[in-house]
Formats: C-alpha cells, structure tokens, sequence
C-alpha cells in the first residue's frame, strides 16, 4: 500500500475535470437547439453622437441578436421619453408598455397601442443636476427574422428634474412588421434633442 500522502493517493490533475470537460461555446445550445462555434460572443457595430434624430443605418443581418447602450440627456426643461423607430418606418406600427419606479408612491405603468414610435426609455431633463447622464440598455431579440414581430426591452436609470429623484424605467414594445429583418434603428430625444455629450453604441451577439 502507498505511504499515506504519497503522490499516488492524492487528487491529481488527470482525475479532476478538466477544461475539455467544461461548457465551452462550441458546446453550448442555442435557442433554437442548435451549437454554436461562437455563443453569445458580442461585436462592436456602430457608435453615434444622438442629435434630435439618430439613426443607426445598414445594420447586418449576421448577428442573432442586437444590443444598444447609451448615455443621453434631453435639452428640454421636462424630462422626455427615449423613443425608437425600425427601418425608418413612421405608421403607427409600434406598441409599448413602460414601468416607472421611483418610491412607495410615485410608481407609474403607461401604455401606447398602434403608436408612430415606441418609448423605450427616458432621458435626464435639461433641468437635472449637471453632468448627470441616463444610462439605459436595450435589447434587439432575434432583431433579423422575417417570420415574427420585432421586440425589443429597455432599462434605464435616470434623474427627474433638478430634485434629483432617481428613478428606473422598464419598457417593452412591439414593432408590428413580421416580415421584416431590422436593418436600421432611429433614436428620438422625445420633444426635443440630445444634450451634448449624449451618446449610443450598437453592438452584434451571435
């Protein structure tokens, strides 16, 4: 029998699991079932400095999915909704429903059925302590189909007016367009345009 602590009686590198064993990208499952040489791998696409009306244009369909992060403040003394249109499309084809969370008794749900845009999110007012920035995401799910409506939803946390009231906004809305992929995206600073130094990035995620 080995002597007690002698290499043969340990747990050695052959016998624990090794990185072969573990879930790498070209073993995991994608939605639809199926492998993936490059999962959940994020590209960098465009980068924007938003004006009244941005727009992400030529988007490629390579991607499974679309992300988009911003920092962004309204030039309007209310605070404004972050609105978004598909592929320049300005019919009332867009549904929305927004969350508003703020304290015990400033909560706030709103809605917009058969819309021109959807509200996405929400932007700082002009009147917001300086330099205080929304920061908000937004998902694109399966952004290139051409067989189901386009979803998107969006987080944001923001500043109310010059009280420095916090607040997060979740949004979801619907483009109601089933055959067709998204290629370009417009970002509108509600009524009004983007405070200097506001700014979006649009990344690809296979």
């Amino acid at each position: 029998m080995p002597a007690r602590g002698t290499a043969t009686n340990r747990q050695l590198a052959s016998n624990r699991q090794l990185a072969v064993g573990r879930l790498t990208a070209s073993s995991r499952q994608n939605v639809d079932g199926s492998g993936g040489a490059a999962a959940d791998d994020m590209t960098f696409l465009q980068s924007l400095d938003l004006a009244s009306a941005t727009t992400f244009s030529a988007i490629s369909g390579a991607y499974r999915h679309l992300e988009i992060y911003y920092v962004a403040r309204s030039d309007n003394v209310a605070a404004q909704g972050l609105l978004m249109q598909f592929n320049g499309d300005t019919a009332g084809n867009y549904d929305y429903e927004i969350t508003q969370f703020q304290d015990a008794s400033n909560n706030f749900i709103g809605a917009g059925v058969a819309q021109t845009s959807m509200q996405i999110g929400r932007l700082n007012p002009s009147g917001a302590p300086a330099g205080s920035m929304a920061t908000g995401r937004i998902w694109l799910p399966y952004y290139s189909t051409t067989t189901q409506d386009k979803c998107a939803i969006g987080m944001v946390h923001c500043i109310d007016a010059a009280s420095s009231t916090f607040i997060l906004l979740q949004a979801g809305g619907t483009w109601r367009t089933a055959n067709a992929a998204i290629t370009s995206i417009t970002l509108i600073g509600g009524s009004g345009g983007f405070a200097a130094n506001s700014s979006a990035s649009l990344y690809g995620i296979t």
